[in-house]
C-alpha cells in the first residue's frame, strides 16, 4: 500500500513504517501514505479500511487490538470495495470471481498485485 520499507528515512531521522503511516493519517489525507506507483488505481474508502485495520493491529495494548475474525472481515469489506471499484473500471472483466480462483493464481488489478485466496470456513479442532 505504501511502497515504503519497514523503516521509513525523513532526513536524518529513521521512523517505523506503522508510526511513519499513523502520522501521516492524522493529518487525513490517505494519498499521503499511498504508493504513487498506484496512480489513483484503487478505491479510496478500500484503501482508508486496509489502512485502518492495519494500524489498528499495531497498537500496543492488545485489548485495543482487533481480533484476528475481525481483521479478515474487514480486510474482505476492503476486498469487496476494491473489486467493485475495479469491475466500474473495466467493465470487461465484471464476471471476474475472485473465490473461483486458486490461491497460486495471481491477477493484476489496476495498480494492485493480488493473490487470490479460496473462501474459509471456521472448523473445529
Amino acid at each position: 500500500m505504501t511502497g515504503q520499507p519497514p523503516i521509513v528515512a525523513t532526513g536524518n531521522q529513521a521512523t517505523g513504517l506503522a508510526q511513519w503511516a499513523r502520522q501521516k493519517l492524522n493529518n487525513g489525507n490517505i494519498e499521503d501514505v499511498i504508493d504513487p506507483k498506484l496512480r489513483r488505481g484503487y478505491d479510496i474508502n478500500s484503501v482508508w479500511k486496509a489502512a485502518d485495520v492495519a494500524l489498528r493491529c499495531t497498537e500496543h495494548e492488545s485489548r485495543r487490538r482487533p481480533t484476528m475474525t475481525d481483521v479478515v472481515m474487514e480486510l474482505k469489506e476492503s476486498f469487496a470495495l476494491e473489486s467493485a471499484y475495479y469491475r466500474s473500471e473495466f467493465p470487461s472483466t465484471s464476471n471476474w470471481n475472485p473465490h473461483t480462483e486458486t490461491a497460486s493464481e495471481r491477477s493484476q488489478t489496476g495498480a494492485f498485485e493480488v493473490e487470490r485466496f479460496p473462501r474459509f470456513t471456521p472448523s473445529a479442532r
